[in-house]
């Protein structure tokens, strides 16, 4: 009886048990192509909020959608932390851009858009900063 409180809390009965569980439930281990695709899937609602708490429910929401296994925190942490980094990318690589007025007004208004869309989402900082840029430009003119 005094190896039974040991049983459960070794690892190798760990592991057992999870891949007992996976062909039982038919469950797919968590794996670097499942990070790759998590990443592309978050980065559309990364380019609205930056809030990692919305990312990761989001993220494990798709993974028990598709029967994964889901990963440690730090693999969840670090699927929405580049997701969040090439959703910046994508958004600052479209302010240098040249646009014209129409264009310019017609991005700012879906920023402001997207900003209502999900709690918690400030895009201030990014536009406070083009303006910024903005008026240095005009300045320098």
């Amino acid at each position: 009886m005094e190896h039974w409180a040991e049983y459960g809390g070794r690892a190798q009965t760990r592991r057992e048990h999870l891949v007992e569980l996976q062909i039982v439930f038919d469950f797919e281990p968590f794996t670097s192509v499942h990070h790759r695709l998590g990443v592309q899937e978050l980065i559309e609602t990364a380019m609205q909020t930056d809030k990692g708490i919305v990312l990761a429910m989001r993220l494990v929401e798709m993974l028990r959608e598709r029967r994964i296994v889901l990963p440690r925190l730090n693999a969840i942490e670090c699927v929405c932390a580049e997701a969040i980094t090439r959703a910046n990318r994508r958004i600052y690589k479209g302010f240098r851009q040249p646009v014209s007025v129409a264009r310019g007004v017609k991005k700012w208004f879906l920023i402001y858009i997207n900003t209502r869309r999900l709690p918690g989402t400030d895009f201030g900082l990014l536009t406070r900063q083009r303006s910024r840029e903005i008026n240095l430009e005009h300045r320098a003119k």
